[in-house]
């Protein structure tokens, strides 16, 4: 390891921190109590790095970019970009994720992003000098307390406290707060970003500084994030808690196998439960853009507001600012059976502009008093400066039985639009679970008894068995017509093996859990499994 003068000055401190303040965590998945996306993150690129010059070397030059203004990767878009021979760095990554999280680590961090510091002001690493053809080097992330945890080819070398400096290459694992969720094409499968505020555009010539003439006024607004919390969740669908609790260390185990089938780290055989739904519990528009149209949806918002007074305080900017109008939104959910029959739940939700929307900003521009003309201040808004919001609904969606059905729930969105009647394909995907055997077939060796089956209790002889889905064909794609006055909003597919629970969290001291969840590229849903 490189380690300059400022380190070694500062590693007795260090040392003494690991020894009172920090505890190793220990990469072995079995002894971890809690996924952390980012702390697995760092120890699947810290391998990928270690072995891999070109992907240093690229991660380097992704970086001097700075397409946010700073020395970022952000993974979303560099992800299927080439570093060598063919191979992206998405590629690469999964040959060093042995335990299949990649995946799960982009559904709890959809911003994941890595940074390369410039610390030469402290005399520390720099992104400028560094060295990629030398191996030895750091992946970091900020644990809850604020201790950076450092990884270097999957192994956890040390915790620094804030403040202290590392003086060899060290890379950090975070969130890019720049960025943020905006809709994508309809046919896209994953989701679009963009700016926050163009300010951080680093390919934009706008002039970023703010004068005290011209500023935006920031709201508080509601959390959008998939945060939920633990009263909400006690209130109906404590069971996906408890499925998480049980399979948080069993990578095998889908989180409904417990809630549907009664399995858990015991019973690896269980009989469909009937007494389920999953449930749409929130559901919320990705942006206002993409809503506004010039004669119908959220129209007419006044383009500004004047007045003469101090600064407007947020509850006469939130009165005067409004789009006006409603959207009607239906939500379809058509489940292909193994017989070719399609049942399909459709439910209908009237939306109003301050259901879905909350005002976060406002463009504020103060005029100094002439001879001519008062002191005044305008204040202006656009669509970007409205965030989503939650909409709090309670849509059952069809039963699923993956003993008869598929395992994959496509769900779509659709706005109705009397001038749009016509006929139109929500598409499907389909898979449908093979390890599934009778009762009897099953105790028939005498290795198997009825206390080693969850739900047992449960009529029928059909009984899953083992955990997760086993398919013996690859997922089919097909369309389902319906005839309708709708325009299609995007279709969304629900897994049975994906988690519901990513993970507990805190937001501004309220306790709870991040939820998974799916998107249709317009249309961002929460969903839960809920007993009847």
């Amino acid at each position: 390891m490189k380690i300059n003068a400022l380190f070694i000055v500062a590693m007795m401190g260090i040392l003494a921190l690991c020894f009172t303040s920090c505890e190793k965590r220990g990469t072995d998945i079995s002894s971890k109590t809690l996924f952390n996306p980012s702390e697995e993150f760092s120890i699947i690129l810290s391998k990928a790095l270690h072995d891999n010059e070109d992907l240093r070397e690229f991660i380097k030059n992704e970086a001097l970019v700075q397409f946010d203004k700073d020395f970022d990767v952000f993974y979303p878009w560099a992800k299927g970009r080439t570093v060598n021979n063919g191979e992206t760095f998405e590629s690469i990554l999964r040959k060093y994720d042995n335990d299949l999280l990649l995946d799960r680590i982009v559904d709890a961090l959809p911003r994941l992003n890595i940074s390369v510091p410039d610390w030469s002001a402290f005399e520390g690493f720099s992104i400028k000098s560094w060295d990629t053809s030398d191996s030895d080097l750091s992946v970091a992330f900020v644990d809850d307390n604020g201790f950076l945890y450092t990884y270097n080819d999957g192994k956890e070398e040390f915790c620094l406290k804030d403040g202290q400096i590392p003086g060899f290459p060290t890379l950090i694992i975070k969130e890019n707060k720049r960025m943020k969720q905006i809709p994508s094409a309809k046919s896209a499968k994953e989701p679009a970003f963009g700016f926050i505020d163009p300010a951080f555009d680093g390919g934009s010539t706008q002039e970023t500084k703010v004068t005290s003439k011209y500023y935006d006024n920031i709201l508080e607004i509601e959390d959008y994030s998939n945060f939920v919390s633990e009263q909400e969740i006690e209130e109906g669908f404590s069971s996906s808690v408890t499925a998480y609790e049980l399979f948080k260390n069993n990578l095998s185990a889908a989180h409904r196998d417990y809630i549907y089938f009664g399995m858990d780290n015991e019973h690896k055989y269980g009989k469909y439960s009937f007494h389920l739904r999953e449930t749409v519990t929130k559901i919320r528009f990705n942006s206002l853009n993409s809503l506004i149209t010039e004669d119908g949806d959220f129209a007419d918002c006044p383009p500004s507001y004047k007045t003469r007074r101090n600064a407007a305080k947020a509850k006469t900017l939130l009165k005067k600012f409004c789009y006006e109008g409603n959207l009607e939104l239906y939500i379809n959910a058509p489940l292909i059976a193994k017989n070719g029959v399609s049942p399909m739940g459709q439910s209908f939700i009237s939306v109003s502009f301050n259901d879905a929307f909350q005002l976060e900003r406002v463009h504020v521009e103060f005029k100094h008093k002439t001879w001519f003309t008062p002191r005044k201040y305008v204040y202006t808004v656009d669509a970007d400066c409205f965030a989503p919001k939650w909409i709090k609904t309670n849509i059952a969606l069809p039963k699923w039985d993956i003993t008869d059905c598929s395992s994959i729930m496509a769900i779509n969105v659709a706005e109705y639009d009397d001038q749009a009647f016509c006929e139109r394909a929500i598409p499907i995907i389909s898979s449908f679970a093979q390890n599934f055997t009778t009762e009897e077939d099953l105790m028939s060796n005498g290795q198997v008894s009825t206390n080693m089956i969850g739900n047992y209790s449960y009529r029928g002889n059909i009984v899953k068995d083992g955990y997760g889905v086993v398919s013996d064909c690859d997922a089919i794609e097909s369309d389902f017509v319906v005839v309708d006055a709708c325009d299609d909003l995007g279709t969304a597919y629900l897994n049975y093996t994906s988690p519901i629970i990513l993970g507990p969290d805190t937001v501004n001291g309220v306790k709870g859990y991040r939820i998974r969840e799916i998107n249709t590229g317009y249309v961002c849903m929460l969903i839960l499994p809920k007993y009847e």
